[in-house]
Protein backbone atom coordinates (compact mmCIF):
# COMPACT_ATOMS: atom_id res chain seq x y z
CA UNK A 1 0.00 0.00 0.00
CA UNK A 2 1.39 3.42 -0.92
CA UNK A 3 1.66 5.57 2.20
CA UNK A 4 3.53 8.63 0.88
CA UNK A 5 2.31 11.77 2.62
CA UNK A 6 0.51 9.81 5.33
CA UNK A 7 1.67 10.08 8.94
CA UNK A 8 3.78 7.04 9.81
CA UNK A 9 5.25 5.78 13.05
CA UNK A 10 7.23 2.67 13.94
CA UNK A 11 5.19 -0.20 15.32
CA UNK A 12 5.89 -0.95 18.96
CA UNK A 13 7.61 -4.19 19.92
CA UNK A 14 4.35 -5.26 21.59
CA UNK A 15 2.41 -4.74 18.34
CA UNK A 16 4.93 -6.75 16.34
CA UNK A 17 4.91 -9.51 18.93
CA UNK A 18 1.11 -9.77 18.89
CA UNK A 19 1.07 -9.93 15.10
CA UNK A 20 3.81 -12.54 14.97
CA UNK A 21 2.06 -14.64 17.59
CA UNK A 22 -1.12 -14.68 15.47
CA UNK A 23 0.75 -15.47 12.26
CA UNK A 24 3.06 -18.12 13.71
CA UNK A 25 0.12 -19.88 15.34
CA UNK A 26 -1.67 -19.90 11.98
CA UNK A 27 -4.79 -18.64 13.74
CA UNK A 28 -6.03 -15.26 12.46
CA UNK A 29 -8.49 -15.07 15.36
CA UNK A 30 -5.70 -15.20 17.95
CA UNK A 31 -5.43 -11.80 19.67
CA UNK A 32 -8.70 -10.61 18.16
CA UNK A 33 -10.59 -8.88 20.94
CA UNK A 34 -14.37 -8.78 21.04
CA UNK A 35 -15.92 -6.17 23.28
CA UNK A 36 -19.63 -6.74 23.87
CA UNK A 37 -21.83 -4.02 25.33
CA UNK A 38 -25.48 -4.84 26.04
CA UNK A 39 -28.01 -2.03 26.09
CA UNK A 40 -31.11 -3.30 27.92
CA UNK A 41 -34.27 -1.44 28.82
CA UNK A 42 -33.66 1.39 26.37
CA UNK A 43 -34.14 2.05 22.70
CA UNK A 44 -30.84 2.66 20.90
CA UNK A 45 -30.79 5.14 18.05
CA UNK A 46 -28.75 3.11 15.56
CA UNK A 47 -28.14 6.09 13.23
CA UNK A 48 -26.83 8.19 16.15
CA UNK A 49 -24.55 5.33 17.24
CA UNK A 50 -23.15 4.99 13.74
CA UNK A 51 -22.59 8.76 13.58
CA UNK A 52 -20.81 8.64 16.95
CA UNK A 53 -18.46 5.88 15.73
CA UNK A 54 -17.74 7.82 12.54
CA UNK A 55 -16.89 10.96 14.55
CA UNK A 56 -14.59 8.95 16.83
CA UNK A 57 -12.86 7.60 13.74
CA UNK A 58 -12.25 11.17 12.63
CA UNK A 59 -10.98 12.24 16.08
CA UNK A 60 -8.73 9.30 16.94
CA UNK A 61 -5.94 8.21 14.58
CA UNK A 62 -5.87 4.71 16.10
CA UNK A 63 -9.26 4.04 14.49
CA UNK A 64 -7.81 4.95 11.07
CA UNK A 65 -4.53 3.11 11.56
CA UNK A 66 -3.25 0.30 9.36
CA UNK A 67 -0.19 -1.80 10.10
CA UNK A 68 2.58 -2.87 7.75
CA UNK A 69 4.89 -5.26 9.61
CA UNK A 70 6.83 -6.03 6.41
CA UNK A 71 7.65 -2.47 5.33
CA UNK A 72 11.12 -2.05 3.83
CA UNK A 73 12.11 0.46 6.52
CA UNK A 74 10.80 -1.76 9.35
CA UNK A 75 7.38 -2.45 10.83
CA UNK A 76 5.26 0.70 10.62
CA UNK A 77 1.79 1.91 11.39
CA UNK A 78 0.12 4.70 9.49
CA UNK A 79 -3.07 6.68 9.95
CA UNK A 80 -5.17 7.30 6.87
CA UNK A 81 -6.76 10.74 6.54
CA UNK A 82 -10.27 9.29 6.62
CA UNK A 83 -12.05 5.96 6.63
CA UNK A 84 -15.65 4.77 6.61
CA UNK A 85 -16.71 2.85 9.71
CA UNK A 86 -17.39 -0.89 9.22
CA UNK A 87 -20.78 -0.80 10.98
CA UNK A 88 -23.72 -3.17 10.53
CA UNK A 89 -27.10 -3.42 12.22
CA UNK A 90 -28.27 -7.04 12.48
CA UNK A 91 -31.95 -7.60 13.25
CA UNK A 92 -32.53 -10.74 15.33
CA UNK A 93 -35.98 -9.71 16.54
CA UNK A 94 -37.56 -12.45 14.41
CA UNK A 95 -35.88 -15.12 16.58
CA UNK A 96 -37.32 -16.16 19.92
CA UNK A 97 -35.14 -15.53 22.98
CA UNK A 98 -34.09 -19.20 23.20
CA UNK A 99 -32.82 -19.18 19.59
CA UNK A 100 -31.04 -15.86 20.21
CA UNK A 101 -29.28 -17.29 23.28
CA UNK A 102 -28.29 -20.43 21.36
CA UNK A 103 -27.15 -18.58 18.21
CA UNK A 104 -25.10 -15.81 19.84
CA UNK A 105 -22.08 -17.93 20.92
CA UNK A 106 -21.81 -19.46 17.42
CA UNK A 107 -22.15 -16.03 15.80
CA UNK A 108 -19.43 -14.58 18.08
CA UNK A 109 -17.09 -17.50 17.28
CA UNK A 110 -17.67 -17.07 13.53
CA UNK A 111 -17.05 -13.33 13.84
CA UNK A 112 -13.72 -13.97 15.62
CA UNK A 113 -12.67 -16.54 13.01
CA UNK A 114 -12.94 -13.84 10.34
CA UNK A 115 -9.85 -12.30 11.88
CA UNK A 116 -8.87 -8.71 11.18
CA UNK A 117 -7.21 -7.35 8.04
CA UNK A 118 -4.58 -5.20 9.70
CA UNK A 119 -3.09 -3.78 6.50
CA UNK A 120 -6.17 -1.69 5.80
CA UNK A 121 -8.31 0.71 7.78
CA UNK A 122 -10.59 0.43 9.48
CA UNK A 123 -9.21 -2.80 10.81
CA UNK A 124 -11.99 -3.18 13.34
CA UNK A 125 -15.74 -3.55 13.04
CA UNK A 126 -18.94 -2.80 14.93
CA UNK A 127 -22.03 -4.99 14.81
CA UNK A 128 -25.25 -3.89 16.48
CA UNK A 129 -27.36 -6.98 17.15
CA UNK A 130 -30.99 -6.06 17.79
CA UNK A 131 -32.58 -8.70 20.04
CA UNK A 132 -35.70 -6.69 20.93
CA UNK A 133 -36.80 -3.05 20.63
CA UNK A 134 -35.21 -2.39 24.04
CA UNK A 135 -32.22 -4.77 23.84
CA UNK A 136 -29.22 -4.29 21.57
CA UNK A 137 -25.76 -5.85 21.83
CA UNK A 138 -22.91 -3.80 20.38
CA UNK A 139 -20.05 -6.12 19.35
CA UNK A 140 -16.72 -4.46 18.54
CA UNK A 141 -13.99 -6.68 17.09
CA UNK A 142 -10.39 -5.51 16.75
CA UNK A 143 -6.89 -6.93 16.94
CA UNK A 144 -5.07 -6.44 20.23
CA UNK A 145 -2.16 -4.89 18.27
CA UNK A 146 -4.40 -1.88 17.57
CA UNK A 147 -5.76 -1.24 21.05
CA UNK A 148 -5.74 -2.73 24.52
CA UNK A 149 -8.66 -3.08 26.89
CA UNK A 150 -7.80 -0.08 29.05
CA UNK A 151 -7.60 2.23 26.03
CA UNK A 152 -10.87 0.80 24.75
CA UNK A 153 -12.65 1.66 28.00
CA UNK A 154 -11.56 5.30 27.61
CA UNK A 155 -12.67 5.28 23.97
CA UNK A 156 -16.04 3.81 24.98
CA UNK A 157 -16.64 6.78 27.30
CA UNK A 158 -15.92 9.15 24.41
CA UNK A 159 -18.25 7.11 22.19
CA UNK A 160 -21.12 7.37 24.65
CA UNK A 161 -20.62 11.16 25.02
CA UNK A 162 -20.88 11.49 21.23
CA UNK A 163 -23.81 9.08 21.02
CA UNK A 164 -25.88 10.95 23.63
CA UNK A 165 -25.20 14.25 21.88
CA UNK A 166 -26.19 12.96 18.44
CA UNK A 167 -29.24 11.17 19.86
CA UNK A 168 -30.34 14.37 21.61
CA UNK A 169 -29.56 16.62 18.62
CA UNK A 170 -26.78 18.54 20.37
CA UNK A 171 -23.08 19.08 19.72
CA UNK A 172 -20.73 16.55 21.35
CA UNK A 173 -18.43 17.88 24.06
CA UNK A 174 -15.87 15.08 24.33
CA UNK A 175 -13.87 14.72 27.52
CA UNK A 176 -11.17 12.54 25.91
CA UNK A 177 -8.54 14.39 23.89
CA UNK A 178 -8.07 13.37 20.27
CA UNK A 179 -5.18 10.93 19.86
CA UNK A 180 -2.74 11.55 17.02
CA UNK A 181 -0.58 8.68 15.82
CA UNK A 182 2.56 10.67 16.66
CA UNK A 183 1.62 10.62 20.37
CA UNK A 184 2.23 6.88 20.61
CA UNK A 185 5.51 6.12 22.31
CA UNK A 186 7.29 3.52 20.27
CA UNK A 187 10.90 2.55 20.27
CA UNK A 188 11.84 1.70 16.69
CA UNK A 189 12.56 -1.94 16.15
CA UNK A 190 15.97 -2.85 14.86
CA UNK A 191 15.96 -3.69 11.16
CA UNK A 192 17.92 -6.81 10.30
CA UNK A 193 19.27 -7.24 6.81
Amino acid sequence: MATAGIERAPMTQMQVGLLLESQLAGRPALNVLQFIVHFRGQTIDIAAMRQAWQQLTTRHDVLRTALDPLAVDGPVQFALPEVEVDFLHLDWTGLDSKAQDEDLPDWLAADRRQGIALGRAPNWRVRMIQFAPDHVAMVIAMHHAIMDGQSFVMLLGDLMDHYRAYRDGTTPEPKLAASPLSSRSAAPLPIRT
